[in-house]
């Protein structure tokens, strides 16, 4: 965790002043902001805004909202602020109440500052500011993101029984500790005998990672040829499926931008929730959706929920991008019957383990392999180690509906699988 220079804080006046004394003593620029009535007044605030470290949010804006709505509203706000930090106080709820207990439940935000806290206020958030928060404190304070976040699992009494699922949409950067996959213990079999060559090409990679990502955005900022898309069959929807090796790697984010990517590119798709994130409600909450018939529409992309039967709508649609979620939770027999499979895959040790995994079962060889953030200097070693595979790599593209960076990519992927269909 990153220290924090950049903060905006959402209070009431009665907490105007809370963090006065702490910014100023560590030279942090704060915003504070005591005009705004709700969660979902910061999202529109705060949409496509860049250059902000931290959100503060302080429990009056939680209004008079159940478990649920405000879990909706944090996620839409993870998902528009991208790699923002989002913190909240709670000074007058304890840790075991209830809408606390979703909050750390559903994973959507970074820490929590409760009432038991308040003789360590200044530092807890001290520590939470210079990025310096302990394992240990984590433990106690924060969720553990591997779960997904079930309200009917946060306590008998508090008579909640309805379910929201943490979207993967916000996030494609994980922690060890966090995601530790279904392969994570995969004794590899003799097909990957060079698995220390391959190792050392993965863990090569992986020094300065973020600084590598904003460098290949400010690449791909430049116009560079795009391949065109091969014509499709008439009378045929394309289907592309796509999920990942495990959760918070950026699947929901690659299918969205997919989509976009194809709808600037004057094609007729849409996008399919085939996952139990519910994603679909979240994006009900943006204020780009258009309410349509059936589904809503976000810049010319038309959004299904996992109840719809998009066969219905075959002929008005070229393409259909279906998100699995992750490999382990979907049916992979309905996954791989898509016309181009794609798994998403990471570069990290925790999540190579996964990569390795899933290689030495013969997972990877099925679909089109995308990874995240490879550096461009070392693509082709590891294209050469996994030459079985057919892998494509994403650059940093920190906008869902702006897929500028990607959309090579993703048209390299159809063109070679229609190619094959």
């Amino acid at each position: 965790m990153g220290m924090v220079q950049v903060l905006h804080y959402y209070c009431k006046r009665r907490r105007a002043e809370l963090l006065n004394d702490i910014t100023f003593k560590k030279g942090i620029s704060c915003q504070i902001q005591t005009d705004f009535l709700d969660i979902s007044d910061i999202v529109k605030e705060l949409t496509n805004k860049n250059h902000i470290d931290c959100v503060a949010i302080d429990e009056d804006l939680f209004g008079i909202g159940d478990i649920e709505d405000i879990i909706s509203k944090l996620e839409v706000l993870k998902f528009v602020t991208d790699e923002t930090k989002i913190l909240i106080i709670a000074l007058d709820r304890m840790r075991n109440d209830e809408m606390i207990q979703g909050i750390q439940k559903s994973g959507v935000v970074d820490y929590i500052i409760t009432k038991e806290m308040i003789d360590d206020f200044d530092d807890v958030i001290s520590k939470f500011f210079d990025g310096t928060i302990t394992e240990n404190e984590k433990i106690l304070y924060t969720p553990s993101n591997n779960e997904d976040y079930d309200v009917d699992d946060i306590s008998e009494e508090s008579g909640v029984q309805s379910e929201i699922y943490s979207s993967d949409i916000e996030d494609n950067n994980t922690s060890e500790e966090d995601y530790q996959g279904e392969y994570s213990e995969t004794e590899y079999n003799d097909n990957t005998e060079n698995v220390a060559e391959q190792k050392t090409i993965i863990s090569n990679s992986q020094s300065n990672i973020f600084s590598r990502m904003k460098e290949s955005f400010q690449q791909n900022k430049v116009s560079e040829d795009v391949p065109s898309i091969a014509e499709v069959p008439e009378d045929r929807m394309i289907t592309i499926g796509i999920c990942g090796l495990q959760s918070h790697i950026g699947v929901t984010h690659h299918a969205l931008a997919m989509a976009q990517a194809l709808s600037e590119q004057y094609k007729y798709v849409c996008y399919k929730e085939c996952n139990t994130h519910d994603i679909y409600n979240v994006l009900q909450n943006s204020s780009l959706k258009k309410t349509m018939p059936g589904y809503i529409r976000i810049m010319n992309v038309d959004i299904f929920n996992k109840n719809a039967d998009v066969e219905e709508y075959s002929d008005k649609y070229k393409f259909c991008i279906m998100d699995f979620g992750t490999i382990n939770e979907c049916t992979q027999a309905e996954f791989f019957e898509t016309d181009i499979p794609i798994i998403i895959a990471g570069i990290k040790d925790w999540e190579f383990n996964n990569f390795m995994g899933a290689y030495s079962q013969g997972i990877l060889d099925k679909a089109n392999v995308v990874i995240n953030f490879f550096p461009k200097k070392e693509q082709s070693d590891l294209q050469n180690a996994f030459s079985d595979l057919k892998i494509f790599f994403a650059d940093y593209a920190p906008e869902v509906f702006e897929p500028i960076p990607n959309i090579s990519m993703y048209n390299q992927i159809i063109n070679t699988s229609l190619s094959e269909v």
